[in-house]
């Protein structure tokens, strides 16, 4: 009963460290305002098709605001990759 008791505290300290960890790790903010006038602390991410196109909605504004879509073109990346920016000319 006592490696039971001493076992669960284990399992729950692992469980409201991990808890913890996670909610500092992933904390969002809701801010208002221009998002692409963020500091350069800020990340931005924007999930495209595989043909780059960004024809409708925040795509486009990505795309205007970033562009180098053919940059991105010429790596030929098959789905599910993720491409650092840095050096944006509007950062």
């Amino acid at each position: 009963m006592r490696t039971a008791l001493k076992r669960l505290a284990f399992s729950r300290a692992v469980s409201d460290w991990l808890t913890s960890s996670f909610q500092r790790m992933c904390r969002i903010n809701y801010v208002i305002g221009d998002l692409f006038t963020a500091s350069n602390h800020e990340s931005l991410a924007q999930c495209v098709s595989r043909d780059l196109r960004m024809g409708k909605g925040i795509a486009v504004l990505f795309k205007n605001n970033f562009g180098r879509t053919s940059e991105l073109k010429e790596q030929k990346r098959e789905l599910w990759f993720c491409k650092d920016m840095k050096g944006m000319s509007n950062r």
